[in-house]
């Protein structure tokens, strides 16, 4: 998790603001069309993970964290 957070860290870095509107890769593009939607996606997806072990812990008993 870290290393591809370091990755992307150093890679949103590196873009200027005309790269986030150029159209991102081709395997992407009917989901997030520009590498700013990509850079968006990103994030989103471990927002997505954290969801998912919600989940898990009420269907595992657990209480309920906040």
């Amino acid at each position: 998790f870290e290393d591809v957070r370091n990755g992307t860290l150093a890679a949103l870095d590196r873009a200027t603001d005309a790269d986030m509107d150029k159209p991102g890769p081709e395997s992407t593009r009917e989901f997030a069309p520009t590498v700013g939607s990509v850079f968006m996606l990103t994030g989103q997806h471990e927002l997505m993970h954290s969801g998912q072990f919600v989940a898990l812990r009420r269907k595992l008993g657990r209480p309920v964290m906040f």
